[in-house]
């Protein structure tokens, strides 16, 4: 019975998020500290950031330190990236220097790749070094090899040796390697 009550409260919750996040929010309080209160805080606060990513932000803030407000910091970015990526990325450099900061910024590059992937490996190459940083570059370099794998392979051939470079070559050939690109490209 409480796992049949959690699943329906999960999927009350999931749609209440997309009319009204405030009040998922506080159903998803009633999920206590469990991985089920985890897991719907991707859909309250993406579906909050589509309509008004700064006060899901502020929202998010309030939340205690831990990998659900991680997750909500991380769809915020990456949906506010999709509709506005200055604004997003303005943000995300708000945010305190640490782990949290570096996660939004590498989500923004992610939201940002689909649009405009130069801006979003530029973005990407200026992040610390780290977990991050390669994640951004990864999906930012696959996104651009998906869009135009002449201009990612060109830009990546430009990139200082190093585990930014081998992050990118890595993306862009299993990227290449799974399209029908490679008798396309001329590199």
């Amino acid at each position: 019975a409480g796992m049949q009550r959690t699943q329906a409260l999960q999927t009350v919750i999931n749609i209440a998020a997309e009319d009204n996040p405030q009040a998922a929010l506080a159903l998803a309080a009633q999920l206590g500290n469990s991985s089920s209160r985890n897991d719907v805080y991707q859909s309250i606060f993406s579906s909050w950031a589509s309509q008004d990513p700064a006060a899901a932000a502020r929202a998010a803030n309030t939340l205690p330190p831990g990998p659900p407000r991680d997750e909500a910091f991380r769809s915020i970015a990456s949906q506010w990236a999709g509709s506005d990526s200055n604004a997003a990325l303005a943000w995300a450099k708000t945010l305190p220097e640490g782990n949290l900061r570096n996660l939004a910024l590498a989500s923004v590059v992610e939201g940002l790749a689909a649009n405009n992937p130069q801006q979003a490996v530029q973005l990407a190459l200026s992040l610390p070094s780290g977990s991050a940083q390669n994640d951004a570059i990864s999906n930012a370099a696959r996104q651009w090899a998906d869009n135009d794998v002449s201009a990612a392979v060109k830009w990546m051939q430009q990139l200082p040796d190093g585990p930014a470079k081998q992050t990118a070559l890595r993306s862009v050939i299993e990227n290449w390697a799974n399209s029908d690109q490679i008798g396309r490209a001329h590199v």
